[in-house]
């Protein structure tokens, strides 16, 4: 069987272990996931993604979410601009309609 980690993102406002962070049980983090916390859309930005992911040589890219126009997209090319090999996973991104950019 092969062991893969799952990086769970989250952006700011949301503190680790305020109210609303909480990651959903049916897919919490297990002991080997890492659990990083970002401030911008782009999940590279002054976090430690990119050494995470060097220091385990890891050079394929996985990407699931929410915000498909905003996180997403921002980490699925970010990513690609730093070599990494990406897959969008079909039906495992999603959005919703944010007032500061919906219509």
């Amino acid at each position: 069987m092969t062991h893969f980690s799952v990086l769970y993102l989250f952006l700011d406002p949301l503190e680790i272990d305020t109210p609303g962070w909480q990651i959903h049980e049916a897919i919490s983090p297990r002991a080997y996931d890492q659990v990083i916390q970002k401030t911008t859309p782009d999940s590279f930005h002054e976090t430690i993604l990119e050494q995470y992911l060097t220091d385990l040589y890891i050079d394929h890219l996985i990407l699931a979410g929410i915000q498909t126009e905003a996180c997403v997209n921002t980490t699925c090319r970010v990513g690609f601009s730093k070599k990494y090999k990406i897959t969008l996973a079909a039906d495992a991104h999603s959005t919703f309609a944010k007032q500061e950019i919906s219509v």
